[in-house]
């Protein structure tokens, strides 16, 4: 029972900083993953750093996941970060090789103090992760207390003289084991407090930490189903990379384990103070990090060729793209906010995509008289009332978690962004599409200056739109939102004068002013109905301190 609890601390510690940094920072988080993964060195990088941060190469690799499913992120830029999100798993487990079980307590009081501190947001983070390693050490003292005892079972003993004959079976209770508790970490910390009482050969330790890589995809396989193919595929990469660097490992197990030995020794040496006793745990973590090293190392040339497998392997298929549904919304990444507020985000652009196609083919109808295009437009509001629904309804849930102030904005902008798409949906299909029905019933004509009128306002209005879906597109990028910013979205003034003029045509007789007057100002009417929409949107996303230029 003390190992079960021992090890319920350990993964509380795991998850614990990890936790409190990404509600914190997770905008940050997004923008350096979307910036910095271009380069394959800088995206093993990247990988390695952001993995520290969140104390768990499953949770970046969830990440990863969701990013790509959201577009956020290629499965070519997703699978160097998966590569350094295996090293940065390496360096934790060093830091757990080391015994700190004793000053675990002084950690946690330390690191309680620190994040109570008010208005202090790096000593609040500090305090945090200091009460995470805290954790994480009080957690493998109880495990290494709670397996002491077995030394002298009998039982226990011949199953790892098991492991020491087949080292295959370690590999595949590593597996078996991490895949259960989905926390690679952990399960080699359970290892190392096994092997700090000198009781499992080397090779057969690392053997199971080659079983725990592998045991370690299933949490990104799980985060991937149901979500877009791209997320499938880096599942599937890391898969591949994790198999096969370990297949190749146990095959020369060995060679790595005299490698292993050899750089453990030398440390030894260098550090005086290191003990007989933790020689066992330290190789153990530095089995761990050299295996990742060479794997990473090995892999980064074939990212292209690997790249293009996954996609071979999980295609596109016709059938699911010709069912309409949402694409990006995942539940599965609810508990990481930052993914599920990005694949909102990605959602919401889609269905401003299709709020666009409607926009872009309103004019066509009534310059064609096309009804097949009316009937298409009418087809594509149901894609946007839709995706209303479901981005209402996933933002929603996503609020229900511990959200910081910067994610709570962002969903409430998201909230009325979508709002006023479908705003603009249904001015085009009730308004402007009941005005082409009734000028088409009616066999009416608009005069030519009136069409050309319309035709201009019309494309101002979709330049403005277009603008601000642009600002939307680049939501994390303050200044390209500020360049991309419209000088002027406001076509009040515009409106007016075009209607003077559509009044000057009627004093003057026009007679197909006179029979489409109605229409016409309506069409007028609806299309500054439409910019209205599109200046709310302007707001939501610049916010209350940057619309001052497109209202001038």
């Amino acid at each position: 029972m003390v190992l079960l609890g021992g090890l319920a601390v350990f993964l509380y510690g795991m998850g614990l900083g990890g936790e409190y940094l990404q509600r914190t920072a997770g905008r940050r988080l997004r923008q350096v993953l979307a910036r910095l993964t271009g380069n394959r060195v800088l995206g093993v990088g990247v990988g390695t750093v952001v993995t520290l941060i969140t104390n768990s190469s499953s949770a970046t690799s969830v990440i990863l996941v969701g990013f790509a499913g959201a577009g956020l992120i290629t499965v070519a830029q997703a699978i160097p970060v998966v590569m350094g999100a295996s090293i940065g798993t390496a360096f934790t487990v060093q830091l757990i090789a080391f015994n700190l079980s004793d000053h675990a307590l002084w950690m946690v009081a330390g690191g309680f103090v620190l994040s109570s501190l008010k208005g202090r947001a790096a000593l609040a983070a500090a305090g945090h992760l200091a009460m995470a390693f805290g954790f994480i050490f009080l957690g493998m003292g109880l495990m290494r207390d709670a397996v002491a005892p077995l030394r002298d079972d009998a039982g226990f003993l011949d199953v790892l003289r098991q492991f020491q004959e087949r080292p295959w079976l370690a590999a595949l209770v590593g597996l078996v084991f991490t895949a259960i508790i989905q926390a690679s970490g952990a399960s080699v910390g359970l290892l190392i407090a096994l092997a700090g009482h000198g009781d499992l050969s080397l090779q057969a330790s690392i053997a199971y930490v080659l079983g725990a890589n592998v045991g370690t995809c299933i949490t990104a396989i799980l985060a991937s189903l149901g979500s877009p193919r791209e997320g499938k595929q880096i599942a599937l990469a890391q898969l591949a990379f994790k198999l096969v660097g370990s297949l190749a490992a146990m095959a020369c197990l060995g060679w790595l384990a005299a490698a292993t030995q050899a750089a453990t020794l030398g440390v030894t040496r260098l550090d005086l103070a290191l003990a007989d006793a933790r020689a066992t745990p330290r190789a153990i973590a530095n089995a761990h990090l050299l295996f990742n090293l060479a794997n990473t190392i090995l892999f980064l040339p074939a990212i292209g060729p690997l790249a293009r497998l996954v996609a071979w392997a999980v295609p596109t298929r016709p059938e699911q793209e010709a069912y309409f549904r949402p694409r990006f919304l995942d539940e599965r990444v609810l508990d990481t906010p930052e993914v599920a507020i990005a694949n909102a985000h990605r959602e919401t652009l889609r269905m401003a995509e299709v709020v666009e196609l409607m926009l872009r083919d309103a004019i066509d109808v009534f310059t064609h008289t096309d009804e097949a295009l009316r009937d298409r437009v009418r087809r594509r509001d149901d894609r946007v009332d839709l995706l209303q629904v479901e981005v209402t309804r996933y933002l929603t849930l996503v609020s229900r978690r511990s959200l910081g102030a910067e994610p709570s904005e962002r969903v409430v902008t998201l909230l009325n962004v979508v709002h006023d798409l479908e705003g603009i949906g249904d001015v085009v299909v009730k308004n402007l599409m009941e005005n082409a029905a009734k000028k088409a019933q009616l066999r009416l004509e608009f005069s030519p200056e009136g069409l050309e009128e319309l035709v201009r306002f019309h494309a101002r209005v979709l330049a403005n739109f277009r603008a601000v879906v642009g600002l939307l597109e680049r939501d994390d990028d303050p200044e390209t939102r500020r360049e991309l910013a419209p000088r002027r979205l406001d076509l009040l003034l515009e409106e007016d004068r075009l209607r003077r003029k559509h009044i000057e045509r009627l004093a003057g007789g026009l007679q197909a002013s006179l029979d489409t007057s109605a229409i016409h100002l309506d069409v007028l009417g609806n299309l500054l109905r439409i910019n209205l929409h599109v200046l709310n949107i302007a707001r939501h996303v610049l916010g209350p301190r940057q619309d001052e230029d497109v209202l001038e």
